[in-house]
Order: C-alpha cells, then structure tokens, then sequence
C-alpha cells in the first residue's frame, strides 16, 4: 500500500509540476523591433528572466538579448489578446541599470508594467504526507512608470504601498478601492485602479 501512495504521488508531482504550459514555453505570433530600428516578424519565445528571446526567422531560430532590441509583441493565443513588452534600463539595487523586458498593462502619466515569472508552491489534501505536491504556478511581479520621474518604481502589492505611490490623490483612490471593492494583490484590480487614478491627475 505504502509503495502504491508514492507511486501515485510521484505521477501527481510530475504532472503537476512538468506538464504546465507557461507563456514563456511556447513560441507566439509576434514581431520584435531592434535598436536599429529594423523589424523582423516570425514565432516569438521569451525568457523575461534572462531577458532573451528566440525568434524563428527565415526558417532559423535567433537568440537575441534585451540589449539589441527596443520591443517586442506577441499574440498570446492561451490570454486570447496582444501583449507588448518594452525594453527600459533598469537596477533594483544599484546605480548600475541594465536593459530588461517590461510588458506593459496600462499606459498614462502613471502606466502600469509587469514581469512575468513561474514560482513553486506547496499543496497539501486529505491524502496526509504522500498526498503533498509541489506545482508550478504563473505569477508577477509589477511596477510603475512615471512619466513625470522617468523612474520605474517596484510595487510590492501591498495597499499602504500602492496609495504611496499614488500619493497625489491617495485619498481618492482610497475611496475608489474601497466602494468597487478592489484589492492591491489583484491584477486585474490594480489595472483598474490605476486607469483611475490617470484619470484623476488629468483632471
């Protein structure tokens, strides 16, 4: 019996960690533009942590760096929409900036960006120790650009941060969040939210 329950929880960590189909793992229809201003369209796929590509061109697949290029977009066929990812200088902890892929969710004053990465939960259910998995699961970090302070400011999703950073009308945007319901963990939620508060800096 003991041998059957590792058996079955071996063949459910392997499907659940091994046959995952993340957006980074699959080639897109898509285009990119090099910093010589040269466009080239083909099959798309990225590594947003090593801020590569690889493009399948002209029958041949290209790796190409942040450094060579200014954007790229892709049709993601699993999100059913265009996503548009740019390349901005940027270093979390030093003077020292260098060129990283940033895909843009939201554009104004204040837009909204996102990097996409695969992070590793634990889950446990009623089957005790043997029925413990680890699974990949899709995540982002996101960020702010301010076009006023051509600076990209991390978000850390936390509300007192988020109202921080939208300090100049952090009374309304308070108030929006708290009458629509909408969270600083959320996605969607902080789209929207800074949609808002563009709106509101225009006024």
């Amino acid at each position: 019996m003991k041998i059957v329950l590792i058996f079955c929880f071996t063949c459910l960590f392997y499907l659940t960690t091994s046959a995952q189909d993340f957006p980074s793992e699959i080639f897109h229809e898509g285009k990119l533009i090099l910093e010589s201003g040269d466009t080239l369209k083909g099959a798309i796929k990225y590594d947003l942590e090593q801020n590569l590509i690889q493009l399948k061109y002209k029958g041949k697949i290209h790796a190409t760096s942040a450094g060579e290029m200014l954007y790229f977009e892709i049709f993601d066929k699993k999100q059913e929409k265009y996503r548009q990812f740019y390349v901005v200088p940027y270093g979390a902890n030093s003077n020292y900036k260098s060129p990283h892929f940033f895909e843009l969710l939201y554009q104004g004053d204040l837009s909204l960006l996102a990097r996409e990465y695969v992070r590793s939960e634990n889950v446990g259910s009623n089957w005790g120790y043997y029925g413990s998995y680890t699974r990949a699961v899709l995540d982002y970090s996101l960020y702010f650009f301010s076009k006023d302070a051509q600076q990209i400011i991390p978000f850390n999703k936390k509300k007192g941060d988020l109202l921080t950073i939208m300090s100049k009308r952090s009374g309304e945007i308070k108030k929006f969040m708290k009458e629509h319901r909408l969270k600083a963990d959320d996605i969607a939620d902080v789209v929207q939210i800074t949609i808002e508060y563009n709106k509101l800096i225009q006024k």
